[in-house]
């Protein structure tokens, strides 16, 4: 599967969920980098739904790198929704000892209730 990248406002309009699925590679990276910097506003939360992605590479790390200057230039924050230890984007965060560098929730409720009373959201 190529990559799948959808972007979306939470049900109640204070944060943008964007849905990653597939391959994040260096072909793709691009992509899903445009989909990333299209979420970001100033004040924004957004939380990165990464559940269905099957490979992840150092080039999808370098999007999130990219991504937290983005954010943090615009006084927000951005989540990652990851489910387990084996999750292909995990393994990667865990390899290179990044793994407490973003907030990570297993389910994208969690990852919106991580941004109550966060400044700009709700």
């Amino acid at each position: 599967m190529l990559l799948e990248v959808a972007t979306a406002p939470s049900v109640d309009g204070r944060c943008a969920i964007v849905r990653v699925g597939g391959q994040v590679d260096l072909s793709s990276a691009p992509d899903l980098r445009d989909a990333l910097s299209g979420a970001a506003t100033p004040g924004c939360a957004v939380v990165v739904d990464l559940v269905h992605v099957t490979f992840f590479s150092a080039a999808g790390l370098h999007c999130f790198e990219q991504f937290d200057d983005v954010v943090t230039g615009l006084a927000g924050r951005f989540a990652l929704v990851l489910t387990g230890r084996l999750h292909p984007v995990s393994v990667v965060l865990r390899a290179v000892r990044m793994v407490d560098r973003w907030p990570i929730h297993p389910s994208v409720d969690a990852a919106l209730a991580g941004f109550a009373g966060v400044r700009g959201v709700g």
